[in-house]
């Protein structure tokens, strides 16, 4: 089986675009990707180690099955049980650790091929430190000791990076200066190697794409393929598979780096960054501006709907289509406007984790956050004159930096009984298990004074309720002290459950919309609004943790006896 596909071998530095080439690539109908959180380097640890062709087969279709959670519809390419369909020619691999593996890539993958991606090791910097919780630097030193050969062309900096005398940007530094240096070591007949540097893919995704099907004899009769839309799901370090291109990130270390630390880093890296064409004081790309190309008042004006995930935003969705706003064209199965996942995780992480709000940051996401917008509206269909704006529930941690970027955004706040939503399954935003639930976590933690230790063991319903507690209270408090009642409008499930021709009304209302129909079609699955039965020994829990919130948007305590009580008094 895998003798007869070519191999495609993308290696670099972690954060120089690896993850995104492997979606594009993988996304063409004749291409399968692997990669590593799908059990890629046990399996080609088994090649390299001569394990015998029974093990090394039964790792590659357990990694293949693995890799169907990469496609939103992958028995095309792969059935349930791992195995490739025909249509399958190429396997890609994304494998940035295999960086320190020319030799034996070589050795038992002869005449296949590799593309060694590359990128301004400041930004390259920058993209490691947003990631501080995962111990880069660590552990690719470990897989550095473990070579001979680097061992001792890397000595000096191996003694500097075991000396813990380095400063954090320092060491990433290194890593990234030692990983590019490497790209000498694929120049060998027995590999096809090409380069590409991660400024010249997002800038001319295209040119490149064509450039690489060319370069792996991968025909292209059928056209560019949207990643974006046959990929699912997230690939290592946050990055989402469905994710556009965009040039949002060339340059960041601008945002980030101190003069002094830019210094230090071009220090280490600059001779290598003037080989590969890094020029230091000079853009290396002029960023693009389809925000400036918009003519419409209306594009300042976006109407940001969200609520805590899992608390039926997917009704607010709903009834602002309703109302003719504009959402954007990519949306999903709950509604979201999938076009700011990749975005707004990441603001709503650096946030939670305590790293937010800097003015040398903010410029960084005002930029990415209009840029966001504009390819939303000019490639949705969005006609200039209606209202418009986004639906997403992790928004709740980005309203300072959309604040800074839209001065003139209306915000309507989704929110649910507390008690109702800790008692149900639990939400992303709830898991440790991520890392985007994991900085909420950790924040709802220490915002209520509790000890972060106690995330993993405490039940999920306290989880529930610690998230519900830090999301909402932070909404609340941001939409009453800094916008007020002409741009927040706080909406309850449970009132538009009871009457979503009145819910739609007050929408109306806030927005300034006169024209909108007087019924709308709102299907309620009723199995949803309660996912308990009174009495339950968790209602007074949950409710100690939300009582201070909870009161101020007008629920009440659960005597844990009756149904929760609504009333209409918030749309009247």
């Amino acid at each position: 089986m895998i003798n007869k596909l070519s191999i495609v071998f993308i290696v670099g530095c972690q954060r120089t675009g690896t993850t995104l080439l492997g979606n594009m690539l993988g996304a063409h109908p004749k291409a399968y990707l692997l990669d590593e959180p799908n059990g890629l380097y046990p399996w080609v640890d088994a090649v390299f180690n001569g394990m015998s062709s029974f093990e090394t087969n039964l790792l590659f279709k357990q990694c293949c099955r693995s890799a169907r959670k990469n496609y939103k519809q992958p028995n095309s390419k792969c059935s349930q049980e791992g195995v490739l369909t025909e249509q399958v020619t190429h396997l890609i691999l994304k494998a940035p650790n295999l960086t320190y593996q020319a030799e034996k890539i070589a050795e038992y993958f002869p005449g296949q091929y590799c593309i060694f991606t590359y990128r301004d090791i400041r930004d390259v910097v920058v993209s490691m430190a947003k990631l501080d919780w995962i111990p880069m630097v660590d552990r690719q030193l470990e897989k550095i000791r473990t070579e001979s050969t680097l061992r001792y062309r890397f000595a000096e900096e191996i003694a500097l990076l075991e000396s813990q005398d380095l400063a954090a940007h320092q060491a990433r530094a290194y890593i990234a200066r030692i990983k590019t240096l490497l790209r000498d070591t694929f120049n060998r007949p027995e590999i096809n190697k090409i380069e590409a540097s991660y400024e010249g893919l997002v800038c001319d995704p295209a040119f490149w794409y064509q450039r690489f099907l060319s370069h792996i004899h991968l025909s292209d009769e059928a056209g560019v393929s949207d990643h974006s839309r046959v990929m699912a799901g997230w690939g290592p370090g946050l990055t989402y598979r469905r994710g556009k291109v965009n040039t949002n990130s060339i340059g960041q270390w601008k945002h980030y780096l101190s003069t002094s630390q830019e210094n230090d880093v071009w220090k280490i890296a600059g001779p290598l960054m003037q080989e590969l064409n890094y020029l230091r004081n000079q853009k290396f790309v002029q960023h693009k501006n389809l925000w400036g190309g918009i003519n419409s008042n209306l594009k300042h004006q976006p109407i940001v709907a969200t609520g805590r995930g899992g608390s039926g935003t997917r009704l607010l969705s709903i009834l602002l289509q309703a109302l003719n706003v504009f959402l954007g064209a990519n949306t999903g199965g709950t509604e979201d406007s999938l076009d700011w996942v990749n975005l707004l995780y990441r603001i709503a992480i650096e946030r939670n984790r305590g790293k937010g709000q800097k003015p040398i940051t903010m410029g960084h996401w005002q930029h990415a956050l209009r840029e966001t917008a504009a390819d939303s509206l000019t490639t949705g269909g969005w006609n200039g004159h209606q209202q418009w704006g986004w639906k997403l529930p992790e928004t709740m941690m980005c309203l300072p930096e959309i604040s800074e970027a839209f001065p003139q955004f209306k915000l309507v706040h989704l929110v649910r009984h507390p008690v109702d939503i800790s008692l149900r399954r639990t939400h992303m935003t709830s898991r440790p298990d991520n890392p985007m639930g994991k900085s909420v976590l950790e924040a709802a933690y220490n915002k209520l004074g509790w000890s972060g230790e106690d995330i993993g063991s405490d039940p999920e319903y306290i989880r529930n309720a610690a998230s519900w507690y830090y999301q909402v209270g932070m909404v609340a408090d941001f939409g009453r002290e800094e916008l007020g009642p002409g741009r927040y409008l706080e909406i309850r499930y449970e009132d538009i459950c009871m009457a979503p021709n009145k819910a739609l009304v007050a929408l109306a209302k806030f927005l300034g919309i006169q024209d909108y129909p007087q019924l709308v079609d709102v299907q309620i699955d009723t199995t949803r609004q309660r996912a308990w039965s009174p009495p339950d020994s968790r209602v007074d829990k949950v409710w100690s943790v939300c009582r201070e919130i909870a009161e101020t948007l007008g629920y009440q305590e659960v005597d844990n006896l009756a149904s929760i009580e609504t009333s209409l008094t918030k749309i009247e």
